[in-house]
C-alpha cells in the first residue's frame, strides 16, 4: 500500500496545519527520488502560500524545516488551497490484468496559508497555467499517488476557508 508524505505549515499566529499525500513505496532504491520529489513539492508549495513550512515527514524520514513564524499577518491556516485531483491509472500492469479500483475517482488535499493574491480577479480558482500552479502541479503529480496507488492528475486548485 502507498506510504504518506506530510508537510506541516505554520501561520502568523503559530497555528499549524498538515497537508498529506499518498506516495509510492519508500525503499533504499526509491529514497533518493522520493527525497528529490519532496524537495520539489516543498519548493512549489512555498510559491502558493504565505505561511512557513515547519516540518515534513515521510515513513523513511522526518525533517524539521523551520521553527520561525511567518512575518505576514495574512498567513492564516484557515485560508487554504483545495487541490482536487483524479486517479488516472486504469491498470497497474502492462498486460492490463490488474485493474485499479480507484481509477477515475476524485480526491482532495488542502494546503494551509494560501496566498490569495495569486488568484485572478473575481475568481476563487487558481489559474492552472500560471507559473506557481504549473510548478506545484508538476511536483505534486510526480510525487503523490491516490489512496489507491494510482497516478494523480490535478483538475483544480480552489481558494477555500476552513477551520483547523
Amino acid at each position: 500500500m502507498a506510504q504518506t508524505y506530510t508537510l506541516t505549515l505554520v501561520d502568523y499566529n503559530g497555528e499549524t496545519s498538515r497537508m498529506s499525500v499518498n506516495i509510492g513505496v519508500v525503499t533504499a532504491a526509491t529514497l533518493p527520488s522520493r527525497l528529490s520529489q519532496a524537495a520539489d513539492l516543498r519548493a512549489a508549495i512555498s510559491n502558493l502560500i504565505l505561511g512557513n513550512q515547519r516540518a515534513d515527514t515521510m515513513t523513511a524520514f522526518k525533517t524539521n524545516i523551520s521553527n520561525n513564524l511567518p512575518t505576514n499577518p495574512v498567513a492564516q491556516v484557515e485560508s487554504k488551497w483545495l487541490v482536487t485531483y483524479a486517479d488516472d491509472t486504469e491498470f497497474f500492469d502492462l498486460a492490463e490484468s490488474i485493474p485499479n479500483e480507484g481509477y477515475g475517482k476524485i480526491f482532495n488535499v488542502e494546503i494551509a496559508t494560501a496566498d490569495l493574491l495569486l488568484l485572478e480577479d473575481n475568481s476563487e480558482f487558481l489559474d492552472l497555467g500560471g507559473v506557481e500552479a504549473v510548478a506545484f502541479i508538476t511536483a505534486f503529480e510526480n510525487m503523490a499517488r491516490s489512496p489507491y496507488g494510482g497516478q494523480p492528475v490535478v483538475t483544480s486548485i480552489q481558494a477555500v476557508g476552513r477551520t483547523r
